[in-house]
């Protein structure tokens, strides 16, 4: 709640699937998702459930502390959707790394990424400045 309004009212938010964080988390996951599918990902089986398990987080958390009602909890799960995303880029990377794909394949899944912590960020200081309930 926000100056005692439910915080879906002032964000003209009904769900959290309308929050722009969302949907940006889950345009990364789903190219991830792509990407998974790359024969040498699916060979490394470790590497793949780590890649994909990182790329599922960030829309869950962001989903899940939407569900809490309260800024500190929501802000909490978002600060973990930003780890989650880090987590992902350094899975990528290690995906170069390994020689799963050149760094020109991961460049899109970075960009994501990028900008969906941006607008987590966007939405933790949203959080910071509005009253807490």
């Amino acid at each position: 709640m926000a100056w005692g309004v439910p915080i879906s009212t002032c964000m003209g938010v009904r769900q959290f699937t309308d929050l722009d964080a969302w949907k940006l988390s889950v345009e990364l996951k789903r190219n991830v998702y792509r990407l998974a599918t790359i024969d040498a990902v699916r060979r490394d089986r470790l590497y793949c459930e780590q890649l994909t398990t990182a790329a599922a987080s960030a829309p869950a958390n962001i989903a899940e502390g939407f569900a809490r009602f309260q800024h500190a909890d929501f802000m909490r799960f978002l600060r973990i959707a930003i780890g989650s995303l880090d987590e992902l880029e350094n899975h990528l990377i290690d995906g170069v790394d390994r020689g799963h794909f050149p760094a020109s394949e991961i460049e899109s899944a970075r960009v994501l990424k990028r900008r969906s912590a941006a607008a987590v960020a966007s939405l933790i200081r949203y959080l910071r400045q509005s009253k807490a309930p």
